[in-house]
């Protein structure tokens, strides 16, 4: 330290006066000398001799200060050249490191300890870095590795270090992406170099940033287009070219009315003006394919301007397939509103939407409906196994469909046709319900008014010869279970026809209408069955007789009965009527012999004189007066 003091003293002192030191100092240090080695030598100092030595003092003093002086000066600029290379460093925005040969690390600047937080203390030694800047062994093999081989490298073919991109771990545990240099110090590379770390994180975020979003552009599913001034695309995403079937070397050379069909050259300024007083714009139109398909998208263009460039970029959504489900949701919301009433719920059986024709079915409107349960309609009809087996079926098949008695909002319980349907998710499980209703009530009482007109006579609304013959065989089967007794008899209007012939047809049906209905007073029990089967031909079943005498009763009554005068109209009309009996099992064991023998014996009493019955091969005489016709237009007797 003192020999470093006494330089920069000396440097302060001028040349002229070193140099009178100098020879001062050679001066007084050399005649001594030389005056004590002439008296030993000659035993005298002769002036000659102290004359040749101040001379030489003095020249070799000049000498020597001159060289100490550009010595001096020398040092001096080496150690301000070092001071100021030390400020450079330090005051240099890169980081780095100084490395002897030995591998110690000499000097770190500031912009490398604020850049990574180590200090020499931290990192004396190079062994003391790797470790820290590269905690990852393999990594950090891979970097000495490749710096070694750089290294090496410049050193073989005396050319530059070539610098390596890596990741350094800071001391507060972040990862810096830096550009590593080294430059020797030395023209032989061996001894101590300077090291350089151009920290190019931002840099490589921002490169990262851009190529995300560029691969976020390219792989989404929207056509991503730029276009300048004049409306040419000057870049398109890879969706655009996979979208509409161009190389993007195609698409780069063509304008948007060159690919949409609704759109020309002559609306593009228009457009642009547009553009840069709005900002923005939307609307639907086409884009053809190369191929030639017309494309259904969604267009939304902002305009941009940067460092005196205008730009616009657009991007068109495919809606071709929304514009398919919207369509279909059109239909489906009318057909959801069709003259059928349809009924939406979740999981659970709470509904969710109904439409007018359920509001107008059974009387609930959306507000007293929605929220609620699917037993709001519940009519109390059918018992616990109806719905059970309902729910079985939507669970195994997915859905019922079946005539169900429900109950509107008045009260009123009313049959209807519901199908039930399960909407079930990708997983199988179901998340709604769809049920539609139609009212069947007209159906029914058409359906019921058809099964009417086809079992019973128009005219007398008795059973026709169709529900006769299904009620005889019944009657039958019963009888043959309970080893019953059953009378059937056969019976036929006497001399109806001159009715029909003198006073009309009208007449005549009035006529069978009022014999239908002393039918039905002479035959009350509910398992008795009066039938009309044509003409003035009429067939009753007595279902369960103990003898012939009860069929004998019946029969009489009946004659009895029908002699009684008809007033029809302004008529006095008399009639009677012929009745064959047919008795089973005694008579017939089936349908059709039981008719037939019912049948003969009708004619038998025809044959015995009208107005009166028998049995098969028994005779049974009751005759009454015959038939009688009498009006006031004062009509002649028949016979």
């Amino acid at each position: 330290m003192w020999i470093k003091d006494y330089s920069n003293l000396l440097l302060k002192v001028r040349n002229w006066q070193l140099r009178l030191m100098s020879v001062f100092l050679a001066l007084v240090l050399t005649l001594p000398i030389v005056a004590c080695v002439e008296l030993m030598l000659t035993g005298e100092v002769t002036r000659n001799y102290m004359i040749t030595a101040i001379v030489a003092s003095i020249l070799v003093s000049y000498l020597v200060s001159g060289m100490l002086i550009s010595a001096m000066q020398l040092n001096a600029q080496l150690r301000q050249d070092n001071q100021q290379l030390k400020h450079i460093i330090n005051a240099c925005p890169v980081p780095i490191a100084i490395n002897d040969k030995d591998g110690n690390i000499m000097s770190l600047n500031l912009e490398f300890i604020k850049t990574f937080g180590y200090t020499l203390d931290d990192i004396p030694t190079l062994s003391a870095w790797w470790p820290k800047a590269y905690p990852d062994q393999k990594y950090r093999a891979s970097v000495i590795a490749r710096w070694s081989s750089n290294m090496q490298l410049a050193k073989q073919n005396k050319l530059a270090f070539e610098p390596i991109d890596i990741n350094i771990f800071t001391k507060d545990k972040h990862i810096k992406s830096v550009v590593a240099n080294a430059v020797p110090l030395d023209d032989q590379s061996k001894g101590t170099q300077i090291v350089t770390l151009f920290d190019i994180t931002e840099r490589k975020n921002l490169e990262n940033s851009l190529w995300l979003m560029k691969s976020i552009i390219d792989k989404c599913k929207t056509a991503y287009f730029i276009l300048d001034p004049e409306g040419r695309f000057v870049f398109v995403n890879d969706f655009a070219c996979e979208f509409i079937g161009y190389r993007r070397e195609e698409l780069i050379t063509l304008s948007p009315w060159h690919i949409d069909p609704d759109f020309t050259a002559d609306m593009w300024p228009d457009l642009w003006v547009h553009l840069k007083t709005h900002g923005n714009f939307h609307m639907e139109t086409r884009i053809k394919h190369k191929l030639g398909t017309l494309l259904n998208v969604l267009v939304s263009g902002s305009y941009i301007s940067s460092q005196n460039q205008e730009y616009s970029f657009i991007f068109a959504q495919d809606i071709t397939e929304r514009k398919k489900i919207d369509t279909e949701l059109r239909i489906a919301a009318a057909a959801f509103e069709s003259q059928e009433g349809m009924i939406v719920t979740d999981a659970q059986t709470m509904i969710l939407k109904i439409n007018h024709a359920f509001t107008r079915i059974t009387g609930f409107t959306p507000e007293e409906a929605v929220g609620k349960k699917m037993n709001l309609l519940k009519s109390g009809v059918h018992g616990p196994d109806f719905y059970k087996a309902m729910w079985d079926s939507i669970t195994n098949t997915g859905s019922w469909q079946g005539e169900i008695w429900n109950k509107r909002k008045n009260g009123e319980i009313y049959p209807e046709w519901l199908t039930i349907t399960a909407v079930k998710d990708a997983n199988n499980a179901v998340t709604h319900y769809v049920g539609t209703m139609i009212d069947i009530t007209a159906r029914k009482a058409i359906e019921e008014r058809v099964h009417h007109l086809a079992h019973y006579d128009v005219l007398t609304d008795l059973p026709n010869r169709t529900l006769l013959s299904d009620r005889l065989h019944q009657a039958l089967a019963q009888a043959r279970r309970e080893k019953n007794r059953l009378a059937l008899m056969f019976l036929d209007l006497d001399n109806f026809k001159p009715v029909n012939d003198t006073l009309g047809h009208d007449v005549g049906d009035l006529l069978l209408k009022e014999v239908a209905l002393r039918l039905e007073g002479c035959v009350k029990r509910e398992t008795d069955t009066v039938s009309r089967v044509g003409g003035d031909e009429f067939v009753i079943i007595l279902s369960h007789i103990e003898a012939e005498d009860d069929a004998a009763n019946v029969a009489e009554a009946i004659i009895e009965n029908l002699t009684q005068p008809f007033f029809i109209l302004e008529h006095i009309i008399h009639i009677s009527c012929s009745i064959g009996i047919g008795i089973f099992p005694m008579h017939g064991a089936d349908t059709n012999e039981l008719l037939r023998v019912a049948d003969n014996a009708m004619y038998e009493a025809k044959r015995a004189g009208r107005g009166c019955f028998k049995f098969h091969d028994t005779e049974i005489s009751f005759v009454g007066d015959g038939v009688k016709l009498s009006s006031s237009n004062n009509l002649s007797e028949s016979p």
